[in-house]
């Protein structure tokens, strides 16, 4: 499954915990869930946290991923990668569920009912006609196109 096959399945389910209605039970409620997962320029990090009351469950898992230069003032990574660090970040916080206090309680897997997705801004991934990318991404700190946006800007400007 590629990663706007995966994040579209997770918009779904968030939406279906929105409206879908809660099971009468004579046992106490179960928590619910939100799995947070958050991109950075560096690492992805995922978490968990009670959706009643916004605390933190388990522990944080974070997977560093590699910024590539090729050139002086270029950076790219390889959306690939983010794919697999997003999975071990994922895995981490979900294991850590296994952990329980009295405080938070013992959580489950199955408890997780949302998901939400960040990442950084200004990044661009070309994607093939089948949605693979074509190639590195182009980070927010890429500066290979300074030239144009100069040129641009001069345009923008009026100065001749």
């Amino acid at each position: 499954m590629n990663l706007a096959a995966c994040l579209a399945v997770g918009l779904v389910t968030f939406f279906l915990s929105i409206v879908s209605p809660v099971q009468a039970s004579s046992s106490p409620p179960r928590p619910r869930l939100v799995l947070a997962v958050d991109g950075g320029t560096e690492s992805i990090r995922a978490r968990i946290f009670d959706a009643a009351t916004g605390r933190a469950v388990g522990e944080s898992c974070a997977a560093p991923y590699v910024t590539r230069h090729p050139q002086p003032g270029w950076a790219e990574q390889d959306p690939h990668e983010w794919w697999t660090r997003m999975g071990e970040a994922v895995r981490g916080a979900l294991d850590s569920l296994d952990i329980g206090d009295e405080e938070t309680g013992h959580c489950r897997r199955a408890d997780v009912c949302a998901l939400c997705v960040d990442t950084t801004c200004c990044s661009v991934v070309a994607l093939s006609s089948s949605r693979e990318p074509l190639r590195p991404c182009l980070l927010w700190m890429d500066a290979r196109s300074a030239p144009q946006t100069a040129e641009v800007m001069k345009k923008c400007r009026g100065d001749k």
